[in-house]
């Protein structure tokens, strides 16, 4: 998918202006329609149409999350990623819960806003936050509460997780410890077991079922 138009929406003119300039540094064709708030963002959202959506979650009359969730309710397929200085796991599996494909906190670097908007426009998912060791337990004891048709082990739940923020199956190994060859190994039968086409339908199924 080629990113030809990109809707970002943050209350503070400087956060915007950085954010086009950014852009428009890695897509200098790019089409920007920029936001101040999330109602701004609904009405502008069915006649600009974009590719990729990069909200600020906490913006005056509507917030990013609402807005969010009142576009994923009409468009399930919208590739949002919320952009947030609160890194905290109820925004953030709130966020999962309504269909949200990225979610980067405000301190990330420019280059994971790049990543996730490449992620996404795969139809991939890119998360990225401090507390992975927290949000793993949160979908451990979710798949535990609603017990889910297939099981998952603590290990294929680290492999999914990382798989979500974007990285490769080399970079897994190295943060995880394992070979190329085992990360592989887990993913392929991850696929299977879940009988998804694909490591983006694999993520989605994790989060859709790993939430309570």
């Amino acid at each position: 998918m080629t990113v030809k138009k990109i809707l970002i929406a943050d209350d503070h003119p400087m956060a915007r202006l950085g954010l086009v300039a950014l852009l428009k540094s890695e897509w200098p064709t790019v089409e920007v329609f920029e936001a101040r708030n999330g109602v701004e963002v609904v009405e502008a959202y069915p006649t600009f149409i974009p590719d990729i959506l990069i909200l600020d979650y906490r913006m005056p009359k509507m917030t990013g999350y609402d807005a969010a969730k009142e576009i994923l309710q009409t468009n399930s397929t919208a590739r949002i990623i919320l952009l947030t200085m609160f890194d905290s796991i109820p925004i953030a599996t709130n966020f999962l819960r309504i269909g949200g494909k990225g979610f980067l906190t405000k301190g990330s670097d420019a280059e994971h806003i790049i990543k996730a908007i490449y992620a996404l426009a795969k139809g991939d998912f890119y998360f990225r936050s401090d507390n992975e060791i927290e949000l793993l337990h949160w979908f451990q004891m979710g798949m535990t509460k609603n017990v889910p048709a297939i099981s998952f082990t603590p290990r294929e739940l680290q492999v999914c997780f990382k798989v979500s923020k974007g990285l490769i199956n080399k970079e897994i190994a190295k943060e995880l410890k394992l070979s190329v060859r085992t990360v592989e190994t887990y993913r392929q039968q991850l696929i299977e077991k879940t009988n998804v086409r694909n490591t983006a339908e694999l993520i989605e199924y994790i989060y859709k079922n790993g939430i309570g």
